[in-house]
């Protein structure tokens, strides 16, 4: 099956075969979706906001979040029938499409019902499948490797690792995330745990006492997202589409209208539907379900998009963005990727991150050149990378160390193609302060850049200007990078 193709979700169809292929009708009401083959033609399916993931042939394989995304919004309905048997229904309009997603039926996604609340069934829609493929992230464990001066390996000690090792007592994650010197953890129960440097609370459990293996972070329950800021501080989605912060707060990055740090989760001021966060170094962003995004925090660079450099303490909105579908958060910029494909740029610049060409920072979004079919963003310390949805991948900004990937060092002010990424299918991207990170289609995982600490997985400290295969990895689902360390869900 080629990735590329078009194919649709038919709920006519046979719900024991609901995927055909077929060309895309552009007069449909429709959504995107993603692709993800895993063996021979049987493939998986996923709303490209989220990690809600169909598989109509073959086994189940399922990431849930309550709360979709934009335009998209998947939640948990109430079983038709009853008993342990759970399903997810699609409100986008007034006609719901309930598809089965766990229990006791031996069929897991096949079409339940079509109906309205509380009326009979209607007309049926069309789901549109479009775009590259997307991991599945099950439950598992997490392998760590680089930097570990503050036990952010959570291995229990303080020495680097060159190459891959298991992070301790953990066996249920659904989703990593990394900060300078700290690590986070999202399990299948929806609580966080975390390790690594504590000096501003941002391990939330109370103190600020460093840890080197994994510890709960107090009072989260209900999570289904994790961001850890580029320094000390940290977010959290919960399952009502809310927002709990904790940590660094000099800026007032936790949103809560103050600038006192938090040793514990706070909830994030004025913020309701959210569907994704991300976290820089002293500002912090919330994709909320109309497309829109929120921003607050440190604003020295413009980066919170308002068209000033006045910090915020409590969410404002970032300008001109409507139809957003992920965020990203470097150390001083912002990324948005909306749904036709094209990407937004905004904040500092001095090394071209923002990808318009030149090295002018700027306080409002702009479009970053050249991209128009990327399905996923990262942003780094200066450095930002888009997946494509033919699987290759582009990086520009500082490239002092060979974090684009393209075999050089010499900055990049407009995207480039990361060598040896344009026939290799990528899955996933990650970025560090220096370093890069891909997940391949096969659950193999690639690294280039900085390799000062061993972050890049292959054994030395020796930087590397082009991706090289992390040692011992061929069954990833999700990877994370930090400042100069690196994770992967396997």
């Amino acid at each position: 099956m080629n990735v590329n193709s078009k194919l649709v979700l038919d709920l006519n169809q046979d719900p024991d075969n609901p995927v055909t292929q077929r060309e895309s009708d552009p007069n449909k009401d429709s959504q995107r979706w993603d692709i993800t083959v895993v063996e021979g033609d049987r493939c998986l399916i996923e709303n490209v906001q989220n990690r809600n993931i169909l598989a109509p042939n073959g086994e189940w394989e399922l990431v849930f979040e309550p709360k979709g995304a934009t335009g998209q919004q998947w939640t948990l309905a109430t079983p038709p029938q009853g008993g342990d048997v759970y399903y997810i229904e699609n409100p986008k309009s007034t006609d719901h499409h309930v598809l089965e997603v766990a229990g006791s039926s031996t069929q897991p996604g096949a079409l339940v019902d079509q109906f309205q609340k509380n009326q009979p069934a209607t007309a049926n829609q069309q789901w549109e499948l479009i775009g590259s493929p997307v991991p599945p992230v099950r439950p598992g464990s997490i392998r760590a490797w680089g930097y570990n001066g503050h036990g952010e390996l959570g291995v229990g000690d303080t020495t680097d690792r060159h190459t891959p090792v298991a992070v301790k007592d953990l066996t249920t994650v659904t989703a990593i995330a990394t900060g300078d010197n700290h690590t986070l953890a999202l399990l299948a129960d929806g609580s966080v745990q975390a390790w690594g440097s504590n000096d501003h609370g941002q391990l939330g459990d109370g103190t600020t006492i460093e840890r080197h293996t994994p510890v709960a972070v107090t009072g989260l329950s209900n999570a289904t997202a994790i961001a850890a800021g580029v320094e000390s501080h940290c977010l959290a989605l919960l399952a009502d589409g809310s927002v709990q912060a904790w940590g660094w707060n000099y800026r007032g990055q936790l949103g809560d209208g103050t600038t006192i740090e938090r040793h514990t989760p706070v909830a994030v001021t004025g913020l309701a539907n959210v569907t994704a966060i991300a976290a820089g170094v002293e500002h912090s962003l919330a994709l909320l379900e109309d497309g829109s995004v929120r921003a607050w925090g440190g604003n020295v660079y413009g980066q919170l998009g308002v068209g000033d450099t006045t910090d915020r303490h409590t969410p404002v909105a970032v300008k001109d963005l409507t139809t957003v579908k992920a965020i990203a958060a470097g150390q001083n910029h912002c990324l948005a990727l909306l749904a036709d494909g094209s990407v937004r740029a905004w904040g500092w610049n001095g090394f071209g991150q923002l990808g318009v060409g030149d090295t002018t920072e700027r306080h409002t979004p702009v479009a970053v050149a050249g991209l128009a079919n990327a399905t996923a963003i990262a942003a780094g310390g200066s450095h930002c990378l888009a997946l494509l949805a033919d699987g290759s991948v582009r990086a520009w900004g500082w490239n002092l160390y060979g974090q684009l990937g393209v075999g050089d060092t010499t900055e990049r002010h407009t995207p480039v193609a990361v060598t040896d990424l344009t026939t290799a299918i990528a899955i996933a991207i990650a970025i560090g302060a220096y370093h890069s990170l891909a997940l391949l289609e096969d659950g193999s995982v690639r690294a280039w850049g900085n390799n000062g600490f061993g972050q890049l997985g292959v054994g030395d400290t020796t930087d590397r200007h082009t991706p090289v295969a992390v040692t011992d990895l061929t069954t990833v689902t999700a990877i994370a990078a930090g400042h100069q360390h690196s994770l992967a869900v396997v």
